[in-house]
């Protein structure tokens, strides 16, 4: 169990890597936008969060998506029939493994935000209006 929740927390980490990088793009893909809000007054502060608002959007609706095809999968298993389940076992998802996993992913979210809401935070708005 303690190898499969390693690999998992591994797989949450390269997850996060892939948001960033997403985040990363649409920073860059909305540099403009973001050098006429902070023009128009916006401080970094409510531009950060609009990121990090984003980041989590994104990490929670993959998270619900990885959850539902869980679910199913541990749904449907025990209807392939008994060879399966006396090779494998009875697969179930424990509320407890499900909170941490989740508590997880969001850090992994935060944190895989964080650095690009940070640069689009301390961008100079006429230098970023000039972009295209």
């Amino acid at each position: 169990n303690l190898f499969l929740g390693i690999i998992g927390v591994l797989t949450l980490v390269v997850g996060g890597i892939g948001v960033s990088n997403i985040m990363n793009v649409v920073v860059e893909e909305r540099t403009p936008e973001i050098g006429v809000k902070m023009a128009l007054g916006a401080k970094p502060r409510a531009v950060l969060g609009q990121f990090l608002l984003e980041t989590l959007i994104v990490t929670a609706v993959g998270g619900v998506i990885g959850l539902g095809i869980t679910l199913a999968i541990c749904a449907v298993f025990p209807a392939l029939g008994q060879e399966a389940i006396d090779f494998v076992g009875v697969p179930t998802v424990s509320p407890m493994v499900a909170g941490i996993t989740a508590t997880v992913l969001g850090l992994i979210g935060l944190i895989a935000g964080f650095f690009p809401a940070r640069a689009a935070a301390n961008l100079d708005p006429v230098v970023a209006m000039k972009m295209q």
